[in-house]
């Protein structure tokens, strides 16, 4: 029996087997956030912040060259009505992966060790040679992970979360207790990209082939079908890609500036702070998330009112989010020095700065999944951009004033925050105007959003 609208949130969501979605994502995200926290205290030891900050710096690359590797197409592929459409996004986002990691190889092979010393990398470095290669298995892993979305796998994106998790910290434990240089936690991280994207393809493999009367994915030949659906969506690469660039830029953005302008060592310990800081929060964030834009599809593809999830489910991650993240606020230095050693205490500094930022990032992610819903992708990236030139503007600024790293990474996260808030009240706004929004459409016509 459904809930009467007393019983709350959770209740009307459970009756919608909402609940029941994300317990089975939240289960798998959290076993994996788990391995990753469990195993922190022991990699901090063994790797020491200056090589973190050199791992940090090679992630931050990594980041932004894999955001654009399928050209946002990856993300379309929950949004159709029809099978048949979500069979081409899978095909054109696994042929733009493959293209961008040759092209990002034709590229680094002989200019990587030059590129590395303009992002913070020591002179000579090598990292940058695996970013082809981390640039291929992300987009692969995460269009397939959008397939098992989309067909209410959530049980086998778990597992595979599960056990890329054991790969990547489990492959950079064993070596690095040998060998404890900044490759092994890159290698443990490509390795375990590799597994979620073999994983993903193996757990699709019978829903594509069903889906798509068995023809192979990257060897069939285009159609008039395909032509259409890329049009419908295009503005996934025209919008939604820069936005994912800009994301990744201000994830990766300070960590090469602190290693530019404070040394590898600031640039450690903000990668520890950020990471520690996030990783919980993932635990809830992406089970929601990936659920969420489940619901949100099929509500706007049906014609229902969108404004009400979108505000439930913001409200509902908001309440949870209090207690960790104001825990961090108050304790974090003291909770850093015990956890991960002394020498980590300053990173406690720093994640009281980030964990402001992360609470309304935590709390804005029905807001970004219902971007693209709304047909609001083309203003999102326009307030992306300038709150990143602001966020990074600040970040140079307090260096070239010659204030403390803590101060920098204090600057970025208080414009995060504003702009998280900003976000939140927008996407609020345009929903409640919005009595139907059109994201499948069945023919080449454009999507239909009908102002309230």
């Amino acid at each position: 029996m459904r809930g009467t609208p007393a019983d709350g949130l959770l209740v009307r969501l459970s009756g919608h087997s909402f609940l029941n979605s994300v317990a089975v994502v939240a289960g798998g995200s959290a076993a994996a956030q788990a391995i990753a926290i469990a195993l922190s205290p022991i990699l901090t030891r063994i790797f020491g912040p200056e090589l973190f900050g050199e791992y940090g710096v090679f992630m931050s690359v990594a980041a932004v060259m894999a955001a654009v590797s399928c050209l946002a197409y990856e993300h379309a592929v929950v949004l159709p009505a029809r099978q048949g459409d979500a069979v081409r996004l899978m095909r054109v986002s696994l042929a733009w992966a493959l293209v961008t990691s040759l092209v990002a190889l034709a590229v680094f092979l002989p200019f990587g060790v030059r590129i590395a010393p303009l992002v913070g990398l020591k002179e000579g470095s090598p990292y940058l040679l695996a970013i082809p290669f981390t640039m291929l298995f992300t987009g692969v892993a995460q269009a397939f992970d959008q397939w098992l979305v989309r067909n209410r796998q959530f049980g086998a994106s778990s597992r595979i979360a599960v056990v890329q998790q054991l790969v990547a910290n489990g492959l950079a434990l064993i070596v690095g207790l040998l060998s404890p240089r900044a490759l092994v936690l890159i290698l443990g991280y490509a390795a375990g990209r590799l597994t979620q994207a073999a994983m993903g393809g193996w757990s699709s493999r019978s829903s594509l082939a069903q889906a798509s009367g068995g023809a192979d994915l990257l060897t069939a030949r285009p159609t008039p079908a395909d032509r259409e659906v890329l049009a419908a969506y295009k503005d996934f690469p025209l919008f939604r890609a820069p936005q994912l660039l800009l994301s990744a830029l201000a994830q990766g953005v300070p960590v090469v500036l602190l290693s530019a302008f404070f040394g590898p060592v600031a640039a450690g310990l903000y990668s520890i702070g950020r990471r520690v800081i996030m990783l919980p929060s993932a635990v809830v964030q992406q089970a929601v998330n990936k659920v969420f834009l489940q619901k949100l599809a099929a509500a706007a593809n049906e014609g229902q009112d969108v404004r009400r999830l979108i505000v439930k489910t913001t409200l509902g991650l908001a309440a949870v989010g209090v207690v960790p993240f104001g825990l961090v606020v108050v304790y974090g230095p003291t909770l850093f020095g015990w956890v991960f050693g002394a020498e980590w205490v300053r990173a406690g500094e720093y994640a009281r700065w980030l964990a402001v930022w992360a609470f309304f990032s935590f709390a804005n992610g029905p807001s970004v999944m219902a971007v693209p819903v709304l047909s609001l992708q083309g203003q999102y990236l326009g307030f992306q951009a300038v709150t990143e030139a602001l966020r990074v503007g600040g970040m140079v600024l307090a260096a070239w004033l010659g204030s403390s790293d803590a101060a920098a990474v204090a600057w970025f996260a208080a414009i995060g925050t504003i702009a998280n808030l900003i976000l939140i009240a927008a996407v609020f706004y345009h929903s409640s105007r919005r009595r139907r929004v059109d994201i499948a459409p069945a023919s080449t016509s454009s999507r239909v959003d009908d102002a309230g």
